[in-house]
C-alpha cells in the first residue's frame, strides 16, 4: 500500500520558487510553487518552467526549503547546480556564463592571441570569479572542487529539477 505523490499546476515566475510554498519571492506579482512529496527515496521535483521559457544562455533560480538551485539553459539543454559556490558561498549560478578562453601559441612558443572555445562553457561565480565547467560543474583548475549537480527532468512540455 503506497501513497501517491500529488502535484499542483502553478503559475510560472521568473525568479525564485519555493517548492514548499513558503517564503516565495514573487516576480511581477505571480506565485510560483509546485511540489511532489518525498516518498521513501523519491526526490522532490520542483517545476522550473515550461519548455522554451528560459532563453538560451539564461538561468532561473528555484528554491526548495533552504536549497537554491540554478537551472541554466545552453544550446537547448538544461543544467542544474546548487546556487552555492564552494569557495566562499557566493551565488555561483547567478554569475556570467562564458566560453573558455584559449591561448594561441605559435610553434616558436610566441603568444599569438586568444580565442573562445564555445564547446566548453563556464559558469563564473560573481563574488570572486571562480569558474566551473557548465557540462559537469567541476572547477576549471581543480576538478576536486565542484558545484553540487541536480537532475533535470523534461516531461509534458515542462521542465523540473529533482531536489
Amino acid at each position: 500500500m503506497g501513497v501517491k505523490a500529488q502535484s499542483q499546476k502553478p503559475e510560472l515566475s521568473e525568479n525564485i520558487i519555493d517548492a514548499r510554498g513558503q517564503g516565495v519571492i514573487p516576480s511581477r506579482g505571480s506565485k510560483n510553487q509546485c511540489k511532489r512529496e518525498r516518498i521513501g527515496s523519491v526526490m522532490a521535483e520542483v517545476l522550473v518552467c515550461r519548455e522554451g521559457e528560459i532563453a538560451d544562455g539564461g538561468v532561473r533560480v528555484v528554491r526548495s526549503g533552504e536549497v537554491e538551485v540554478g537551472v541554466i539553459r545552453h544550446a537547448g539543454k538544461y543544467f542544474a547546480y546548487r546556487n552555492l559556490c564552494p569557495h566562499q558561498g557566493g551565488p555561483a549560478c547567478e554569475g556570467v556564463r562564458m566560453p573558455q578562453v584559449v591561448d594561441l601559441i605559435g610553434k616558436d612558443g610566441m603568444f599569438l592571441g586568444q580565442k573562445f572555445d564555445e564547446a566548453d562553457m563556464h559558469i563564473v561565480c560573481p563574488w570572486h570569479g571562480y569558474e566551473y565547467h557548465l557540462a559537469d560543474g567541476t572547477h576549471v583548475c581543480n576538478p576536486r572542487i565542484r558545484l553540487q549537480k541536480f537532475n533535470v527532468v523534461e516531461r509534458n512540455g515542462e521542465v523540473y529539477v529533482a531536489i
